[in-house]
């Protein structure tokens, strides 16, 4: 909301909004052109629902996480058109790696990685990559991974509910000190999720 999106529609994990819920929020704009994001892609058929049959010109942009999402927030103008600003969303959402750092809701064995349950595990682009033993060590060993997969500049530690601030901060300093790079933290206060990773 404070990177001037109209309308957030609440949700998260096992709470997806529905397509009404979603073809409320584009109602309720009475915008006559909308841009919707749905940051995660159990969201995106929704939307895709939603935005049909309406009188407003609405495009469902699939973004598949928060940090897509954000990205595609900054690359919005106000001066470009419709179709230019969902091409350049679109380019700057597909230029972001996600991760998400979360903890284990059972013991199983996935990928060839055994977890625990509440072990911190690290998924990446939907792929559970590790399992660690602190969230921190997770946090660490995710932004490696990230990192080592594409050539980007700057991380986004997106801090969940819960979390001690000034912990977080003094990992994103390590982080930024180890790997040379820019972190950015930003009090995200989603639950379920202690970290939410973006790579750009």
């Amino acid at each position: 909301a404070s990177m001037g999106a109209s309308v957030v529609v609440p949700g998260g994990q096992t709470m997806n909004p529905s397509a009404g819920d979603i073809r409320a929020a584009i109602a309720s704009t009475g915008a006559a052109r909308a841009i919707v994001l749905p940051n995660n892609e159990n969201v995106v058929l929704a939307a895709q629902q939603a935005a049909a049959g309406l009188a407003t010109d609405v495009r469902v942009l699939p973004s598949r996480s928060i940090p897509e999402g954000v990205a595609a927030l900054i690359a919005f103008s106000p001066e470009a058109t419709l179709d230019e600003n969902v091409e350049m969303m679109q380019a700057a959402a597909a230029a972001v790696y996600s991760g998400e750092v979360t903890l284990a809701a059972r013991s199983t064995r996935l990928g060839g990685v055994d977890v625990l349950q509440g072990q911190p595990i690290v998924i990446i682009d939907g792929e559970l990559e590790l399992a660690t033993r602190t969230v921190a060590e997770a946090v660490r060993g995710c932004v490696a991974i990230m990192l080592a997969a594409c050539d980007g500049t700057l991380v986004t530690l997106y801090v969940g509910a819960g979390e001690n601030q000034l912990a977080a901060s003094e990992l994103a300093d390590e982080l930024s000190a180890e790997f040379e790079i820019e972190v950015e933290l930003v009090d995200g206060g989603q639950p379920h999720y202690p970290y939410l990773i973006g790579v750009e």
